[in-house]
């Protein structure tokens, strides 16, 4: 089974604090869910491959996480530029 690194961010929405717990409903359309493209770890991976697959795996959240918090503060240029690098990393996208 592959690995899926992914991000979810909200703007705005309702928040609500009732015993120490923050809820936040968010407004309709106004999130993103930013999948990664699937890493695959071998079964029979040594120590070495598990620990590179972990870095790996810790860029990829960084990076679906960098873009998907900003993805409401750039461009549309900006929006298709990630649009086309998730496309082509996914080929059935």
């Amino acid at each position: 089974m592959p690995i899926l690194v992914f991000h979810i961010v909200s703007i705005g929405g309702r928040h609500s604090k009732k015993r120490g717990t923050i809820f936040c409903c968010p407004r309709p359309c106004a999130w993103v869910i930013l999948f990664a493209p699937p890493i695959y770890v071998p079964t029979d991976a040594s120590a070495e491959v598990m620990q590179a697959k972990h870095a790996e795996m810790q860029r990829e959240l960084e990076h679906v996480r960098d873009i998907a918090e900003s993805w409401f503060s750039v461009g549309n240029a900006e929006r298709e530029k990630h649009r086309a690098e998730f496309s082509r990393s996914n080929p059935q996208a």
